[in-house]
């Protein structure tokens, strides 16, 4: 099982529900996937085959858990992982797969522009069609773009599981200049969440090597796929003055809509890593000699679709906290913001979630550390059944309850071993 400790300072009530991670760089049969309540002790998990991971996994509105499962980069060389998408409900049972092998196939049927994937990998949308929208690597390679050779980039996949065929697909080779690598000419977009806008029925793609969240003419599978706007440094959006270019987002990570809509003038919440952060005017970047330190922040912007104009309406500041990759963020149920702190440079070989107040003074509420193990994301959910609401009493009364009752099973259990002759 995982290092897993837990930290609650006390005085402030914690958001009902419990915590369902998503663990990465696991050994061979660690859990990577499972459930805690608030105090840490493991109560549901599905098991992976050994040297994979959940990558990620996501509990849907049915109740059932959609994960793609991934080979972990800790698994010996030339072992054999699968690397599929997968629906199973909580005994562990796989009701829906769609390995990479068919996904390569229903594009090459359909003469996508893009066909030879190297991955599934960091996301998946179930959409309320009932398709999945899956997100996937693959490699291009240039001949003719001065400083370009191998590079992998992103593209989505539209597939409907009832004709087991993909109906729409976006590559980002397609729509975005391939001179915009401002991290990287090899691991060029890196894109880590795809989201679906319901009130306009389009995309919005994270792309952390790209410092960009974008969104996609999508239009419920029969838009063009071009861009409608880009979020970040040299995107479409301005921010107010002494907001820019610090406030952009760098390296982040999962966006959600944090207002009741998800177009026109609405909120967008991240993860802003925070990977050379441009400080001032003059682009110095953090982390550079005579210049501050990068960190992690949590900022939710207000963005108007119309006027291309952004603010940033609050932000939780992790400073001196940077973590350097993954995590992701949330509103929960009684206001408190959660994050995940996947890789903090600050506390090496240990990942944590924190739940806070949302004030100017915000108070720590909860915390959790995993040791050993990369806590790619961390969510609180309100139960493991729809419609269900978990709070601690109740857990802690249930947990009392099975407890008495195993105790008087091994006593009755003992009773029949004594009664044999």
């Amino acid at each position: 099982m995982p290092d897993i400790t837990v930290q609650q300072p006390g005085g402030t009530a914690v958001a009902p529900g419990i915590e369902l991670l998503d663990l990465y760089e696991v050994p061979k049969n660690q859990l990577s996937a499972l459930a805690t309540d608030i105090d840490g002790n493991i109560i549901w998990y599905y098991a992976m085959e050994p040297y994979q991971v959940a990558f990620p996994i996501k509990l849907l509105p049915n109740g059932h858990m959609l994960v793609v499962a991934f080979g972990c980069t800790c698994a010996p060389a030339g072992t054999v992982l699968k690397n599929e998408v997968r629906e199973v409900d909580l005994a562990g049972n796989v009701l829906y797969r769609l390995p990479l092998p068919t996904v390569v196939n229903g594009l090459l049927a359909t003469g996508a522009s893009f066909s030879a994937l190297g991955n599934l990998h960091h996301d998946v949308q179930k959409l309320p069609n009932g398709h999945l929208m899956v997100l996937a690597n693959f490699t291009r390679t240039f001949t003719d773009q001065p400083g370009f050779s191998s590079v992998i980039g992103d593209g989505l996949v539209d597939w409907d599981p009832q004709t087991q065929t993909p109906v729409w697909t976006w590559s980002a080779f397609d729509h975005i200049p391939l001179t915009h690598d401002p991290v990287s000419n090899t691991d060029w977009s890196h894109a880590n969440a795809v989201i679906y806008s319901p009130d306009d029925g389009n995309l919005i793609l994270s792309m952390r090597n790209q410092n960009w969240i974008v969104k996609i003419n999508y239009q419920n599978g029969v838009g063009d796929g071009r861009i409608l706007w880009h979020l970040g440094p040299g995107g479409d959006f301005t921010l107010p003055n002494g907001q820019a270019p610090i406030e952009w987002n760098y390296g982040q990570h999962y966006p959600t809509v944090a207002s009741p809509n998800s177009d026109g003038i609405f909120r967008l919440m991240f993860f802003n890593n925070g990977n050379n952060r441009l400080l001032d005017a003059n682009n110095d970047v953090c982390g550079t000699a005579g210049f501050a330190p990068c960190y992690s922040s949590v900022p939710v912007f207000e963005l108007n679709e119309y006027t291309k104009a952004a603010q940033v309406v609050s932000e939780h500041s992790l400073s001196p906290g940077y973590s350097i990759c993954c995590g992701n963020a949330e509103t929960l149920a009684n206001g408190d913001l959660e994050y995940d702190v996947a890789y903090d440079v600050n506390t090496p070989g240990v990942s944590y979630i924190q739940e806070v107040t949302q004030e100017p003074n915000s108070q720590l509420v909860w915390q959790m550390n995993v040791a050993g193990q990369l806590m790619y994301r961390g969510f609180r959910i309100t139960s493991l059944y729809p419609g269900v609401v978990w709070t601690q009493p109740a857990i802690a009364t249930a947990s009392a309850n099975a407890a008495v009752q195993v105790r008087q099973k091994a006593t009755a259990h003992v009773s029949d071993l004594r009664s044999l002759p």
